[in-house]
């Protein structure tokens, strides 16, 4: 048995999330059992407001050529509220020869790695390259052939290189991009492998492309993709296909060359030979970015691959990192979300283990970065000696997720909570997206409420099973707090028959803290309910009985006596403004001309309240105490009079 003990819940809950994906890992999961799977509170606890160093936010660095002095020029964000700028004054030239030496072969060399780590980066960064946090490089055309995430600190204390340890993701700094860029509303994936290149004798046929295009299509076939696989296929159906249709996913694993001449036969009028860079796909045929611009719908993501060409000793080695640049500066100009792009010929074998888990962390709904992440660190143990894990040059938005949070299928996919305090806080969060959301122009509350529910429903599939029921005492939704979460979430939603029930539920709990909001909102969606109630049966034209009628009025008054007796005890402006509201809803089913002036009565005596106690900063109130006065002038013109009109 094996405990461990922290004192910081924020370091806890952290160490619970990556506990979980030790224990899902295909290395252990045999061996070592933990349940529950949860953290457990113990006395002394403590909490922070500020965490001092937090690893799971990505460092920023900008890396841009300084083309004056032959060096590289680091911009980094920090946690101290500033940007420190540093310089690298190694010579690129003599790097060059150190990284052409690293992409000439799919052999790995530490040595190699590690020289480069020195010589590329500032020593500042490098004395803070231990912080294990994960890391975005913001490039130009000129930093981004540089093979960074190949990169490996000699005194680094796990032994790993960073884009293992945190993971790197690069960007680019390009002013030339696609406006407003179409992309495919259906989950649709284009996969090339292994074109038919007619019978050429400069690029040998590639088998091990042609398995990983069966691979990746299988993998997305199993989920239910609709896809097009052109695999051993021709140039001419290759572009056919390639506009075809909106394609969400493009993955192609081929031959790719940057600036190659041709050296067949050619007429002799035909004039100079151009270079081409791209994917081969056709003797002396090249689908070059140029031609990939051209497509009316641009994918989300794009993986290129091109797969290991062997030696022929007629042939320069060929620059597959600038080749990699190249087409991924493109493709982020036309407005694909994330970009793989392999800066040289990989190992066919570990090509496959990086595709396949890859594309396996997508469809769980890991973020770009952590796909990456996790997929060179299973190519980097499962194929020592081989460089692979280090050649995909990984552009993107780190948090790009393939699967859409729409689908209740792929939010399910979301990882247990190991906490209530995670439930907890997401129920928070999801309360102030709906408060955003409701402020657009063309929200419907319809649509608004069967969003919630779906996302509520979605946060409580992440409960571990056996915390789900709020009947079982000591489980995590039979807690105060976390009731009140799900009842201010629910009446967020204007589902206020749930939010009722659940704040109840936080009302007469046992354990956690109960906050006296859920109080104050329970005693709210109770009005609104009768209120609505009310309201659907003069819609439909029915007729209210007297007792039922009667009830509503009692459901409504007994709840501003309740409400009352908290503003008695600590007045404050929220109060007085859910009081106004209760009255004005009581003057609503209130048919009588009597009880209805008093309940108006009441209505602009609460919010006149609370526009005063927010010092007449409050036009909600002003707007509800105008509307009172306004309704009271046909009514009772003498005790209607009010100076809301100077508070304009």
């Amino acid at each position: 048995r094996l405990e461990f003990v922290e004192l910081q819940e924020d370091i806890a809950i952290g160490a619970a999330r990556d506990l979980a994906l030790i224990v899902d890992g295909r290395d252990v999961s045999d061996s070592l059992q933990w349940s529950p799977r949860s953290v457990i509170d113990g006395q002394g606890r403590r909490k922070r407001r500020h965490i001092a160093f937090d690893t799971s936010w990505d460092q920023r660095i900008e890396i841009v050529e300084d083309e004056d002095n032959n060096r590289l020029r680091f911009v980094a964000t920090t946690d101290r509220a500033r940007a420190e700028e540093t310089l690298a004054t190694g010579q690129l030239r003599l790097a060059d020869d150190f990284i052409r030496q690293a992409c000439a072969s799919t052999t790995s060399d530490a040595e190699v790695a590690k020289t480069l780590f020195e010589m590329l980066l500032p020593v500042g960064m490098k004395e803070s390259a231990p912080d294990q946090r994960g890391i975005v490089l913001l490039l130009d055309e000129a930093s981004a052939r540089l093979p960074w995430e190949l990169l490996e600190d000699r005194w680094s204390r796990n032994g790993r290189p960073p884009a293992i340890t945190g993971g790197i993701v690069r960007q680019f700094k390009t002013e030339v991009f696609r406006e407003r860029p179409a992309q495919a509303a259906e989950n649709t994936v284009l996969l090339v492998g292994n074109p038919d290149l007619d019978g050429s004798t400069t690029f040998p046929d590639l088998p091990g492309a042609r398995e990983e295009a069966q691979l990746v299509g299988q993998l997305f076939k199993a989920r239910g993709w609709d896809s097009l696989e052109l695999i051993d296929q021709k140039a001419l159906p290759i572009v056919s296909g390639l506009h075809s249709r909106a394609w969400r996913v493009l993955h192609m694993a081929g031959h790719g060359e940057h600036m190659h001449i041709d050296t067949g036969p050619r007429r002799p009028d035909a004039g100079p030979r151009k270079p081409m860079s791209g994917m081969v796909i056709g003797n002396d045929v090249f689908l070059t970015p140029g031609d990939v611009e051209q497509m009316r719908y641009v994918p989300e993501l794009v993986f290129i691959n091109c797969c290991h060409l062997g030696k022929t000793g007629a042939r320069k080695d060929p620059d597959y990192n600038r080749l990699a640049a190249n087409l991924g500066l493109q493709f982020i100009r036309m407005g694909v979300r994330a970009v793989i792009c392999a800066g040289w010929a990989v190992d066919d074998a570990a090509a496959l283990t990086f595709s396949r888990t890859f594309y396996s962390e997508l469809f769980e709904g890991r973020s770009l970065r952590d796909a990456v992440r996790r997929a060179r660190e299973e190519t980097h143990g499962n194929h020592p000696g081989v460089n692979t894990w280090g050649a995909y040059h990984c552009y993107g938005d780190p948090g790009w997720r393939l699967l859409h949070q729409s689908s209740g299928r792929e939010r399910s996919q979301q990882p247990p909570y190991v906490s209530p305090r995670e439930l907890i806080a997401d129920l928070d969060n999801l309360v102030e997206s709906a408060r955003v959301r409701k402020q657009r122009d063309d929200a419907d509350a319809a649509s608004l409420s069967e969003a919630m529910r779906g996302e509520i429903e979605a946060l409580k599939l992440r409960v571990p099973g056996d915390e789900r029921d709020p009947d079982r005492p000591h489980s995590w939704l039979a807690r105060a707090d976390v009731a009140a979460g799900f009842g201010f979430a629910y009446g967020e939603g204007m589902l206020f028959t749930d939010a009722v029930l659940w704040l109840n539920r936080a009302l007469s709990a046992t354990e956690g803290d109960c906050p006296v909001r859920a109080v104050e909102q329970c005693a709210n969606f109770r009005v609104r309910l009768a209120a609505d109630e009310w309201s659907r049966m003069r819609a439909a034209g029915r007729q209210v009985t007297r007792q039922r009628h009667a009830e509503l009025v009692e459901i409504i008054t007994g709840t501003i006596q309740e409400l009352d007796a908290i503003n008695e005890r600590a007045e404050t402006a929220e109060r007085l403004i859910l009081l106004g509201g209760a009255c004005k809803r009581l003057a609503w089913v209130q048919p009588d001309p009597a009880p209805r002036i008093e309940a108006l009565l009441n209505m602009a005596q609460y919010y006149r309240r609370a526009f005063d106690l927010r010092d007449g900063d409050d036009a909600f109130a002003l707007t509800n105490w105008g509307i009172a006065c306004l309704l009271l002038a046909p009514l009772d013109a003498q005790r209607a009079a009010g100076d809301w009109r100077s508070a304009l």
